[in-house]
């Protein structure tokens, strides 16, 4: 059975195509999940994590990208974050004072991995692309996988099952 732990909130996405997100989020987060490293894997979802998560429910895999490697990421964020501050939120952007909290904070680029689901069988299915990018990602909230979760993801094979090392 897959589960998110739940004390691993990890931030809120603020962007998602097919190959990319951009996750907001605070120091105070990142302290209670002990960081959120260069590749670490993450998950978003809306779903309540305390509970199981619904068969069927669309969960999106994310990988931190290490944002050294990526040439001008700083400043857009910054041209980001001072038209915000300068300007306030578009009128037809729905976001919680959370969320403006968080873009005043920081923000990490996350490499899209792909879509998953907890399948009929409470077994996890990885698919290795998104085949529609919601309209609205504010509902989402990105999870850092650890413990078992995270286990489920490295060693995931097509079919079921662990992949069996030598």
């Amino acid at each position: 059975m897959f589960k998110i732990e739940p004390g691993t909130h990890a931030g809120n996405l603020l962007e998602l195509t097919h190959d990319k997100g951009v996750m907001l989020t605070c120091d105070h987060l990142k302290r209670e999940i002990g960081g959120f490293p260069p590749l670490a894997f993450a998950v978003a979802t809306d779903a309540d994590v305390t509970k199981s998560i619904p068969q069927g429910e669309i969960m999106y895999l994310l990988r931190n990208v290490d944002i050294s490697h990526v040439h001008g990421i700083h400043d857009q964020r910054n041209i980001t974050v001072d038209l915000v501050r300068k300007h306030g939120f578009q009128s037809d952007m729905t976001t919680d004072n959370l969320s403006r909290s968080f873009l005043e904070e920081g923000s990490f680029e996350l490499r899209v991995l792909g879509s998953m689901i907890v399948n009929q069988e409470g077994e996890l299915e990885i698919f290795g692309d998104i085949e529609d990018c919601p309209n609205d990602v504010s509902a989402l909230k990105i999870y850092k996988l650890t413990g078992k979760a995270l286990e489920a993801v490295v060693n995931y094979k097509k079919g079921g099952g662990k992949i069996e090392r030598e």
